[in-house]
């Protein structure tokens, strides 16, 4: 797959004339850098370097409908002191969204040009296996369940079950050795006499969780009382496709060259 990278600098700047504009300074700003190809653009902006560190804001585009997950710590700055890691948390990026992320090594002087290197890309596969859940009744007569590595807790001091909301709170750990996704989004609720209602919170999107995290979720339904009466219905929640478990594929590396901007440096 044919990759594209360029680099933001005036067209008529001369390659020589950097080192003649390379006084002394505090802080050195250095020109925007993008990489694009058909599964991400990924777009260095605000990149700075001072005499104790140098950092940038790492903007990613996912174009796929799969995650993709960013791990700074598998990213090196290399800089006359050898190849620094950088220093941030994990991102994800859902399918199709955009993310920043702020990354940053301690270093010991002012840098002028530099590489910035992306060995921590990966993409995960948004389908993944489904996981069998047990449905849960609503009243509940349980407080917890199991789906394969997904340990869930109901929160009923957290919930509610009137006639005109049903409100309800879980939180769901991923004990696994793989990845975990969670989809609240894909759970129903199904009354006695066979009638089912999407949650109307439809708007969250899934999520991935790595071994040991942790999320909070929320499911929320409004039926006409016409129907049923939330307060006094049995309502079976349905969990169909909300636990699944994927792996990540890690991506080619990437290398970037950082090109200094003596224009906007102090």
């Amino acid at each position: 797959m044919k990759q594209i990278i360029l680099l933001l600098t005036p067209a008529l700047l001369a390659a020589g004339t950097l080192t003649a504009q390379k006084p002394l300074k505090s802080k050195a700003v250095f020109y925007e850098t993008v990489a694009e190809d058909d599964n991400y653009k990924i777009h260095l902006v605000d990149v700075v370097a001072t005499k104790s560190y140098t950092k940038m804001k790492v903007r990613i585009q996912n174009k796929t409908k799969d995650f993709l997950v960013f791990k700074p710590s598998e990213t090196f700055m290399a800089l006359p002191a050898g190849e620094l890691a950088a220093s941030a948390r994990l991102l994800q990026i859902k399918p199709f969204d955009i993310e920043n992320r702020v990354v940053e090594v301690l270093s010991s002087g002012l840098v002028y040009d530099f590489k910035y290197l992306i060995k921590g890309l990966y993409r995960v596969p948004a389908g993944g296996n489904v996981l069998s859940a047990p449905d849960f009744l609503l009243p509940a007569a349980t407080n917890s369940f199991t789906a394969g590595p997904f340990e869930v807790m109901y929160f009923p001091q957290h919930s509610s079950k009137e006639t005109q909301l049903t409100d309800v709170s879980f939180q769901v750990t991923y004990k696994g050795t793989k990845i975990g996704i969670s989809d609240h989004t894909k759970a129903i609720c199904r009354l006695d006499n066979g009638q089912e209602f999407s949650i109307v919170n439809a708007g969250d999107k899934s999520e991935l969780l790595y071994p040991g995290e942790s999320k909070k979720f929320r499911l929320k339904w409004t039926i006409p009382a016409n129907i049923a009466d939330m307060q006094f219905a049995n309502m079976t929640i349905i969990w169909r496709e909300a636990f699944r478990e994927t792996e990540e594929k890690k991506m080619p590396e990437l290398s970037f060259d950082l090109k200094y901007n003596p224009a906007e440096s102090k």
